[in-house]
């Protein structure tokens, strides 16, 4: 009979895992998750608030837009940039060593200053993590945070400071919809094939684009239960909440048994269900 996998998920709380143990869990596996991060030897993604990085097997793109209501930029023109989440940035007039050297300066020292997903207060973000690798073809579009940020003014005595404008991050899950974003933002020609069947890491290697830093953010913790459940624990020390991820396979005609299992056991773990939109 046709087996199928079933996942339930769930907010972690700090008693989670001692009532598990009370449940006859055994942790079965600890590990430390690594995100890794890409852009080009110019950094242009990331001088640009756009943000490529990979989980495990995925990936995802965090891409920043200057909140368009009445900003002005740097010079004081005015100018609104950036409305759609397509549109490209403007880029900086000097890069070089220099730019390279101020990202780098910002990924080792402040990460969570510097990439928008580390800082975020959207909950709604947790609903990615255990996301199946087949589910990664869906495009999703999701806001998940706002950042201010200052910096000194130009001017000769540097006694003022310009407000940078403020940025709507938005998340790409999509390879397809990835691909084509930063295909779009470096000016790389490609088919409409190859958008649709190109993997990432083959179009990191025609931008020239390369993994430059990994940090750790996640410990996660795998439990058993009944040598049937599986669950799994992510927590994240730049996430205001973690997750719970239940795992069951089941037979197609045992789904709504095991469903109703699965929320016994969150019941006597006392863990609400995530609203995963």
């Amino acid at each position: 009979m046709q087996s199928v996998r079933i996942k339930q998920s769930y907010w972690f709380d700090e008693q989670t895992e001692t009532r598990l143990q009370e449940l006859g869990a055994v942790l079965v596996d600890e590990v430390i998750v690594k995100d890794h991060y890409y852009d080009n030897d110019t950094f242009d993604l990331a001088i640009n608030q756009i943000w490529l990085s990979q989980r495990d097997t995925q990936w995802q793109l965090i891409i920043g837009l200057p909140k368009a209501d009445g900003l002005t930029d740097a010079n004081g023109d005015g100018e609104k940039q950036g409305e759609q989440g397509h549109r490209r940035a403007s880029k900086p007039e000097t890069r070089g060593n220099g730019g390279c050297q101020h990202v780098g300066s910002l990924i080792s020292s402040g990460r969570n200053q510097c990439h928008p997903k580390l800082k975020s207060q959207n909950t709604k973000a947790q609903s990615f993590r255990h996301q199946d690798n087949e589910n990664t073809t869906q495009d999703h579009q999701t806001p998940v945070s706002e950042q201010q940020d200052t910096r000194a003014n130009d001017s000769e005595t540097g006694d003022h400071a310009k407000a940078v404008p403020r940025y709507i991050h938005n998340e790409l899950k999509s390879h397809r919809k990835i691909i084509e974003h930063i295909a779009r933002f470096l000016d790389v020609s490609l088919t409409k094939e190859e958008e649709s069947n190109m993997k990432i890491n083959h179009f990191c290697q025609l931008a020239k684009i390369h993994h430059y830093a990994s940090y750790h953010t996640t410990r996660r913790k795998t439990y058993e239960l009944q040598d049937t459940y599986r669950i799994v624990i992510d927590r994240d020390e730049f996430v205001p909440r973690n997750v719970v991820v239940i795992y069951v396979n089941a037979n197609v005609s045992n789904i709504i048994k095991e469903l109703e299992k699965m929320e016994e056991i969150a019941a006597h773990l006392r863990i609400s269900p995530c609203q995963t939109n």
